[in-house]
């Protein structure tokens, strides 16, 4: 919870100009709170400032006698600066609630790993989950470890968006994806040569291209009842998928023939009940 720690200075009657506060500093990353707390500057109600500690970002402090006295001004500025972070991380928090965010499962193994992605339609931010948030498609992990990449905006996957390459100390370590449910399609690609071994789509997406071609590491998939379209290849060399659960109806264009072409372990596709006849004609 934020705290306010008025010490005996603001207390005290300390002879000062009329412009400036006691001393005052900011600090820290306080935990969630929901409350609005008052910092009083000086013995004038009317210079109290009111500090906001909403999404764990803020918490005042003040400070002894003897530090440098900070103007209200300067404090006023400081304050609304800092509001506007909290504004942002309140905003953040909100969208993931509302499952607006794309968050992706990054397991670094060396250190100093780039990684690069592309063609992610409608991207505003990355919070890349090791402090760093901008709106750069390019991020380099500096140490090991497992990492919650949260990518905000985002409503279409495009072509190649988290392709990586041969051999397979080259592949995207996403391990897994949870969809934003604004996204709408997920393009060719998208997840060819990634270490990814599960995935949640949400029921927003009505478009699978071959989206998971090469996904070696894929073991299973539920593809929601909004799918529409799923394109020839959609999990071709899939080597390591054993389950594929389909929610809906068939859709409307599904390339069944070649969809798991090389898909050798297989093991079942799940269909709901009384659809079985419908998918084999589909």
């Amino acid at each position: 919870e934020a705290i306010v720690e008025v010490q005996k200075a603001l207390e005290n009657k300390i002879d000062k100009p009329k412009d400036v506060s006691a001393t005052a500093r900011l600090v820290g990353i306080a935990p969630n709170s929901e409350k609005t707390q008052m910092f009083t500057l000086d013995e004038n109600p009317s210079d109290s400032v009111p500090v906001r500690s909403g999404g764990g970002v803020l918490y005042a402090n003040a400070g002894t006698a003897d530090t440098a006295l900070v103007n209200n001004k300067q404090l006023n500025e400081r304050l609304k600066t800092l509001n506007g972070e909290v504004d942002s991380a309140d905003a953040r928090l909100q969208a993931e609630a509302n499952g607006e965010v794309t968050i992706a499962t990054i397991e670094i193994n060396s250190p100093n790993t780039t990684l690069e992605f592309q063609n992610l339609e409608g991207m505003t931010e990355i919070d890349w989950g090791d402090g760093t948030i901008n709106s750069e498609l390019t991020h380099t992990y500096e140490n090991l470890g497992v990492y919650y990449c949260r990518i905000y905006g985002l409503v279409s996957i495009g072509e190649e968006a988290f392709i990586g390459s041969l051999p397979s100390s080259n592949y995207t370590p996403i391990t897994h994806i949870k969809i934003s449910n604004k996204v709408t399609s997920i393009g060719d690609n998208a997840f060819t040569y990634t270490k990814l071994r599960s995935i949640e789509i949400p029921n927003s997406v009505t478009y699978i291209g071959s989206s998971f071609y090469s996904s070696h590491y894929l073991e299973k998939i539920v593809i929601p009842e909004s799918v529409t379209y799923i394109d020839v290849g959609a999990f071709n060399m899939c080597a390591n998928l054993k389950i594929v659960e389909l929610k809906g109806a068939p859709p409307q264009q599904i390339y069944s023939g070649d969809i798991f072409s090389l898909a050798d372990k297989l093991e079942k596709i799940i269909v709901p009940y009384g659809m079985v006849e419908a998918y084999k004609s589909a």
